[in-house]
């Protein structure tokens, strides 16, 4: 390759990333809009927003588990994915569970099985989104992806 032909490619490389990058800023813009209140500021300058919308309620049952120390269960993948999957850990020091999950449409959090201070403020971050968890009637949540592609919690039929 002559040199000009690496300045283009290095030229296109550039232009593809600034529109990958475009794309995701205006993702994360879109997915956190109408948010009316502002943002509390957290020690590490991470933005919490507001806990979860609760949506309908539904019956949820939890598999037998071998684990007993498992506590994020993966419900339902999106159909024509390449499977999904989900990971969970808990940094107790900061009363802090971060949740990453890949073509999840719903996923179970059982609370018991975590060693969550509810007297201290819990940070929940799904997917690199901030929001407070709040304490329960019960201890397994259920989260679903909503239309706008939110995390919400699904209350479990008493």
């Amino acid at each position: 390759m002559c040199l000009e032909q690496v300045k283009a490619k290095r030229m296109l490389h550039r232009v593809v990333w600034r529109y990958v990058a475009v794309g995701c800023l205006a993702a994360v813009l879109s997915l956190s809009g109408g948010c009316s209140e502002p943002a509390v500021k957290l020690g590490d300058d991470q933005p919490a927003e507001r806990p979860p919308i609760k949506a309908e309620p539904i019956s949820v049952v939890l598999p037998e588990l071998e684990d007993p120390n498992r506590w994020l269960i993966v419900q339902k993948v999106e159909s024509g994915g390449d499977g999904g999957w989900a990971t969970g850990s808990f940094e107790q020091s900061r009363n802090k569970i971060v949740i990453e999950t890949h073509d999840v449409e719903s996923f179970v959090i059982d609370t018991s099985r975590v060693a969550i201070n509810w007297k201290k403020l819990v940070i929940l971050r799904i997917d690199g989104r901030n929001s407070e968890l709040r304490k329960r009637d019960q201890q397994v949540l259920h989260f679903m992806l909503d239309n706008s592609g939110r995390w919400v919690v699904k209350e479990a039929v008493k």
